[in-house]
């Protein structure tokens, strides 16, 4: 038998609760309890009620006036608001979902143990890192430790923004047709004013430039670096890096490639400053914390239980996954 509750008056504001609620809940408190087809005797049932700040009791469930304030201030309701009805009813009904979902045998369901068991975790993760919150705090210090230690990581290696024009012996068939070519263009740079170098460079490609994927954009193939272009031929490379910014060469290789090139900037090998990276290395060492902090969390969790994995077990399930019998395997229905 359900009974409803439905206290018949509001608390008056003002009024201290423990001098409202208890009165104004004593009778509906002993129905509800009764109505229930509790088999807790009255007199135990009158012990608990006259306990000091309790106000509803639901089977072996108490409510009290703490309770009922917590969760009047989750909610942002002022005492001079509170609704009875609502946030009693609340409660009540949350203790009595317990009771029915133990008398329905859902606690044992399956799906509803994976999210409590989920709901736990997550509720002492949250706490054990709350606990542990200024442990992830990353110190200025912290970072220049850091970056002290590992300088390789913030190498600016050396490159060279360049500029080509490439003359190729096509297939190999005349060298000296191809060299010839070179000279002329080569010729034609050399007599250009340094003020116009850069405008008459790129007619120059893209007149005479074999690079498609340059020749149209004043010949530039963007930054080379050091030691690490695999693209392009080695000694080319290699001259590359002998040349300073605003520098003009002739460079021929031999693999039929001739080249004639601007070094438009470049950029020593430097380790870049502090300032330049302080935000990455706060990200990396506060990644690192963050992941130790989980470890630290799982093991707070699991402390004083006793845990055995059966690592045997285990490993036959995941040979036994692997291995896969292709006569097994049904052979598809053609008819």
């Amino acid at each position: 038998m359900f009974v409803s509750f439905k206290p018949k008056a509001r608390l008056k504001p003002l009024l201290p609760s423990s001098l409202v609620l208890k009165p104004l809940l004593l009778a509906s408190t002993i129905t509800l309890v009764n109505g229930c087809g509790s088999n807790i005797d009255e007199t135990s049932v009158q012990s608990r009620i006259n306990t000091e700040g309790v106000i509803a009791l639901i089977g072996p469930y108490e409510v009290t006036e703490t309770n009922l304030l917590n969760e009047m201030n989750k909610r942002g309701v002022s005492r001079e608001t509170l609704n009875i009805d609502s946030f009693l009813n609340s409660l009540i009904d949350r203790h009595a979902a317990v009771i029915k979902l133990k008398e329905l045998g859902l606690d044992k369901d399956p799906e509803f143990i994976a999210k409590y068991q989920k709901l736990a975790l997550n509720t002492l993760k949250t706490r054990f890192q709350r606990e542990a919150n200024s442990y992830l705090i990353v110190s200025a210090q912290e970072i220049e430790d850091y970056y002290y230690t590992n300088q390789d990581q913030f190498e600016q290696p050396e490159k060279s923004r360049v500029s080509i024009i490439e003359i190729r012996n096509q297939y190999g068939s005349n060298i000296n047709r191809a060299k010839a070519k070179l000279n002329d263009v080569w010729e034609a740079v050399q007599k250009t004013p340094k003020y116009s170098i850069d405008k008459e460079f790129s007619r120059l490609a893209a007149q005479h430039s074999d690079h498609r994927a340059s020749r149209y954009r004043g010949g530039d193939i963007g930054y080379l670096i050091n030691e690490n272009s695999p693209l392009w031929p080695k000694e080319f490379v290699d001259r590359i890096f002998e040349l300073n910014a605003d520098s003009l060469a002739k460079i021929e290789t031999d693999s039929d490639r001739y080249f004639i090139v601007k070094i438009d900037e470049y950029s020593p090998r430097a380790i870049r400053p502090l300032q330049a990276v302080e935000n990455k290395i706060k990200r990396i060492i506060g990644t690192r914390k963050q992941q130790e902090l989980q470890a630290l969390v799982s093991s707070q969790i699991r402390e004083g239980i006793d845990i055995q994995v059966m690592t045997q077990q285990i490993q036959n399930l995941a040979i036994n996954d692997d291995i896969q019998d292709s006569s097994s395997i049904p052979a598809p229905n053609l008819n």
